[in-house]
C-alpha cells in the first residue's frame, strides 16, 4: 500500500510539473516540435487546466459563462504560446485535426473557446507586425461546433464549407472590433453569427452566401452591440418563428443591423427606422440602391459560392465595398 501511495504521489508530481512547463528530472528532451504540435500541446494543457477552473452552470448562462472563461484565459494562452510563432496554416491544421470529434459538452466548449483565442492572438500578432489580418479557412465539409467562438478582434475572416452548431457564434462580442466576417457554403444546424456583437461589440459587415440553418444572427447586438451591414445572398435559412425579443415580445428585425440585404427578398432594416421583418417585403430602405446593385451582388455571390479561393476572397471584399457605399443613395 505504501509503495502504491508513493507511486501515485510521484505521478501527480510529474503531471503538475508537465502542466506548468517544467521538465521533470530524468525525462529526456523531445526533438523540436512543429508549431502545430505545440498548438495541440497547449490545447491539452488548457483542457487539463480547465477541468478544475471552468464549469458550465446551465444552458441559460452558457454563453455568458464562455465569454467570461475566454476573457479570463486569453492572457494565459498568450503566455503559453509566447514563443510559438504559429501561422494561419498551423491554425487551419489544428482546426481540421479537432473537427468531427464526438466531444462531451465540456470539451466542445473548451475547444471552441481555444479556437477563438487562437484567431484573436494571431490577428493581434500580425497587426503588431504589419502583416495581413485576412484569414480564409476551408473546412472541406468537416464539422466544428462553435468554430471561432467569441473571436473579438477581426480584420477579415472567411470560413468556407463547415458544418456544425453555432459557427462564428458571438463574433465581435464583449467590446470586440470586427471589420468583416463571411460564411460561405456553411451549414450549421443553428446559430450562424448568433450573439454577434453582444455586449458593446462593433461589427462593420457580416456576409453569408450559400448557407443554411436556423436561428441565424439570433440575439445579436444585445446589450449595446452594433452591426452596420448584414448581407445574406442565396441562402436557405429557416426564419420561421425567429427574431422576437424574449423580454419585450417585440420583433427584433434581425436584431438591429443597420442595413440588411437578403437576395430574392431584399430587406433592409435600420435601428432608428425599424421595419417589420417580412420575407419578400417591399418595405425596406434604400430601394434605389438595391434595385441598382442586386444584380451585381448576385453575380458576386455566385463567384463567392463557386470560385477559387482567391476569387472568393476578392468577391467577398467587393460585396463589402458595395454595401459600404449604400448610404450615398437617397
Amino acid at each position: 500500500m505504501l509503495q502504491t501511495t508513493k507511486a501515485n504521489q510521484a505521478n501527480e508530481s510529474f503531471a503538475l510539473k508537465k502542466l506548468h512547463g517544467i521538465k521533470p528530472k530524468g525525462v529526456k528532451a523531445k526533438l523540436a516540435c512543429s508549431n502545430f504540435e505545440l498548438l495541440v500541446d497547449c490545447y491539452d494543457f488548457f483542457i487539463d487546466y480547465s477541468s478544475d477552473t471552468f464549469k458550465i452552470k446551465s444552458n441559460a448562462t452558457i454563453f455568458d459563462d464562455l465569454h467570461k472563461f475566454k476573457s479570463k484565459n486569453y492572457g494565459l494562452i498568450k503566455q503559453k504560446l509566447e514563443n510559438v510563432l504559429f501561422t494561419k496554416n498551423n491554425l487551419e491544421e489544428f482546426i481540421l485535426a479537432k473537427s468531427n470529434q464526438d466531444y462531451l459538452e465540456f470539451e466542445r466548449a473548451v475547444v471552441a473557446v481555444y479556437s477563438g483565442i487562437l484567431i484573436d492572438l494571431l490577428t493581434e500578432r500580425n497587426k503588431s507586425e504589419d502583416k495581413s489580418t485576412s484569414f480564409y479557412f476551408n473546412g472541406n465539409g468537416n464539422r466544428f461546433d462553435l468554430l471561432f467562438f467569441g473571436a473579438k478582434n477581426i480584420g477579415e475572416l472567411i470560413v468556407d464549407n463547415f458544418i456544425g452548431e453555432g459557427i462564428c457564434l458571438s463574433v465581435g462580442a464583449d467590446n470586440g472590433k470586427v471589420n468583416l466576417v463571411a460564411a460561405i457554403n456553411c451549414h450549421p444546424e443553428y446559430g450562424l453569427f448568433g450573439f454577434a456583437g453582444m455586449d458593446k461589440g462593433e461589427i462593420n459587415t457580416l456576409i453569408a452566401v450559400g448557407c443554411s440553418g436556423k436561428n441565424t444572427f439570433i440575439n445579436s447586438n444585445i446589450r449595446g452591440g452594433k452591426t452596420k451591414n448584414l448581407v445574406f445572398l442565396n441562402n436557405d435559412f429557416d426564419f420561421e418563428g425567429q427574431y422576437r425579443n424574449d423580454v419585450t415580445g417585440i420583433p427584433s428585425k434581425i436584431e438591429h443591423a443597420e442595413n440588411f440585404y437578403y437576395s430574392n427578398a431584399c430587406i433592409s432594416s435600420n435601428v432608428s427606422d425599424i421595419v417589420e421583418f417580412s420575407i419578400g417585403s417591399d418595405n425596406y430602405r434604400n430601394r434605389k440602391w438595391i434595385d441598382a446593385n442586386m444584380p451585381q451582388l448576385n453575380e458576386l455571390a455566385n463567384v463567392v459560392a463557386n470560385g477559387s479561393e482567391q476569387n472568393k476572397i476578392i468577391a467577398v471584399r467587393k460585396i463589402q465595398y458595395l454595401i459600404n457605399g449604400v448610404n450615398n443613395y437617397n
